[in-house]
């Protein structure tokens, strides 16, 4: 037997190297010209490398580097690719039975690829079979499975088989419901400092938060964590649990200060979008509608509806707040400084009647003296607060009606844009006492 006939594949892969050699020099010297590029790249695809199968197939699926888009010789080459476990073609076959990429719609075909792309060890594609099996799209549901390949893909790392693991948990698909076992694949994201840890975090802290009976000691120390992390769903929680009194000692300042915190979160766009959520929130709120909250981030952060909103829940005793008239006349004064007249109205009413707090005629006096001044009031309201002008003059002693005039024309001047400078500062320096409210007397 000859030395060819014993080696009968050598010419072969001699022709190859030959090639892919003579590739390599000419692409050296012509590196910048598509067209040399992709006749390199179409010779060593012909010649069976993974890679160069994988660019040639993208360049048909996008229509690049001089071809015309054509999905079926995309997918053919793909699947060349794939075949020798090439990692993005296995990522594009999938995607093309997924979405009808230039065939129908294939579940059974995107099911078949992840399981060969997981087989071969991506742990994006075991996480991805995980689901598959969680949902039974292109298979039959089977639980075991999906909980084996999401621990597959999260021994290896993936941040995304946590997040399912989590929620396989959480959720007790195939009745392994275990808050526990949730709350361990939660913190192992944390120790890996996956960005999307803390929002994990915060989902098994709801899940104790609502549980039957409550944990609040355990669901508190989660958000703890995740709002330290950032996370404004947890943020919120913690307000929450200030606002209401559940697991902590009901204080409302404190639980303001976290609900400004939480709409302070994230970019500006989401800061924007939470604080308008907060003040339409606020603005329509129905009767018994739990919108305190966000009535509180809205004031604290100068919506002066919703300073009027704050007020009329401490007058009131609304969504679960207790009564506290010198809280109200606080947030009053607030609304009312910035010229909203509900606010006015309400404040001179109250000086004057006494009813709820006590009976203030200079107060009363220089309140019923700017609504009456206000230009934008019907003549009715201008003749109520005449009346109640002239009732609160006869109520002065001598000396203080002085005093009272002073205070109208204090009360009329354009103070809104000062107030609204100084809520950050007078949000911030009642968060130390964790005391919303203050005096009037000591704002005025």
């Amino acid at each position: 037997m000859t030395f060819w006939q014993k080696h009968k594949r050598l010419p072969y892969l001699l022709a190859i190297l030959v090639v892919m050699m003579a590739g390599i020099t000419f692409v050296g010297k012509n590196r910048h010209n598509p067209e040399v590029l992709r006749w390199v790249r179409m010779q060593q695809a012909e010649f069976g490398n993974a890679d160069a199968q994988y660019d040639v197939g993208f360049w048909y699926f996008i229509g690049g580097n001089g071809l015309t888009r054509d999905l079926d010789q995309s997918r053919a080459w793909f699947t060349k690719s794939a075949l020798q476990h090439h990692e993005d073609a296995y990522g594009y076959m999938i995607f093309i039975y997924q979405n009808g990429m230039g065939v129908p719609k294939d579940e059974a075909e995107q099911f078949r690829w992840s399981k060969l792309a997981a087989e071969h060890g991506y742990a994006w594609a075991q996480d991805n079979l995980g689901v598959l099996y969680q949902e039974g799209t292109g298979t039959e549901k089977d639980y075991a499975a999906a909980q084996s390949w999401f621990e597959k893909a999260a021994a290896q790392g993936d941040a995304n088989a946590h997040a399912h693991l989590v929620n396989f948990y959480v959720r007790g698909y195939g009745g392994t419901e275990n808050t526990g076992q949730a709350l361990g694949w939660a913190q192992k994201a944390m120790l890996k400092n996956f960005p999307t840890a803390p929002s994990l975090l915060t989902y098994v802290g709801y899940m104790y938060y609502m549980s039957a009976p409550p944990q609040y000691d355990q669901a508190f120390n989660l958000f703890k964590s995740a709002a330290a992390a950032g996370n404004a769903d947890a943020q919120f929680y913690i307000g929450d649990m200030y606002f209401t009194g559940r697991g902590v000692a009901q204080d409302w300042g404190t639980a303001a200060d976290w609900f400004i915190k939480a709409a302070a979160s994230g970019s500006e766009e989401a800061k924007q979008t939470r604080l308008e959520y907060a003040v339409t929130a606020c603005a329509d709120q129905a009767p018994g509608a739990y919108v305190m909250p966000y009535c509180f981030i809205a004031a604290k952060t100068g919506d002066v509806p919703a300073m009027f909103a704050v007020g009329e829940a401490y007058e009131l005793g609304l969504d679960g707040i207790e009564v506290n008239q010198e809280m109200a006349t606080y947030w009053f004064n607030l609304a009312g400084r910035d010229g909203f007249l509900p606010a006015q109205q309400r404040l001179a009413y109250m000086h004057a009647s006494g009813e709820k707090i006590s009976k203030d005629p200079v107060e009363a006096y220089a309140w019923y003296s700017v609504i009456g001044a206000r230009p934008d009031i019907t003549e009715k309201q201008r003749a109520n607060a005449e009346q109640g002008r002239v009732f609160a003059w006869s109520l002065l002693e001598p000396e203080q009606l002085a005093a009272a005039r002073d205070k109208a024309k204090q009360y009329a001047e354009p103070d809104a844009p000062l107030m609204r400078k100084n809520k950050a500062d007078q949000a911030e320096s009642e968060s130390e006492t964790g005391a919303i409210g203050k005096t009037v007397e000591a704002d005025n």
